[in-house]
């Protein structure tokens, strides 16, 4: 009885083995596949980030760049600034009369002013010589503006 249970058993392995191998060489046919699909995805994922990588550096250098621009313009705005000093033309006398106060008046012109100078502060600082003196501020100022056109 042995022996023909042996034989069984050995017939019933030689008849599974087979079915056996097929089973495993599918699952690896199909592992192959889903491999060598996800290597050309991987492939294709590493140039779209060379490309992603090679936009972010183009965006880097044009935003610094542009930052440089920047920082420029801001420098050259700061020099003129910093460059600029306002000062009084000549003073020039109102009147020749001498007035019962016994002041007379002059008049000068402030030049040298940005257009986003507080000209009333620039005025009331600047120290200007008149008649040998120097006070230290005008007793008043007025701003008489110009303009260089009209629009009709």
């Amino acid at each position: 009885m042995f022996p023909l249970l042996f034989i069984l058993m050995m017939a019933s392995l030689w008849m599974i083995l087979p079915m056996l191998s097929s089973a495993v060489r599918n699952e690896m046919t199909e592992w192959e596949r889903i491999h060598e699909g996800m290597v050309l995805d991987i492939g294709r994922l590493r140039v779209e980030k060379g490309e992603i990588l090679d936009e972010v550096q183009q965006l880097r250098i044009d935003r610094d760049e542009q930052r440089r621009e920047w920082e420029l313009e801001r420098e050259e705005n700061e020099k003129r600034r910093r460059g600029h000093v306002p000062f009084w033309g000549e003073a020039r006398l109102l009147n020749q009369q001498c007035p019962s106060d016994r002041f007379r008046r002059y008049e000068a012109r402030m030049y040298n002013l940005l257009v986003e100078d507080d000209w009333f502060a620039a005025c009331m600082k600047e120290p200007i010589h008149i008649a040998g003196r120097t006070p230290t501020s005008p007793q008043s100022c007025v701003n008489r503006v110009r303009p260089r056109c009209t629009l009709r």
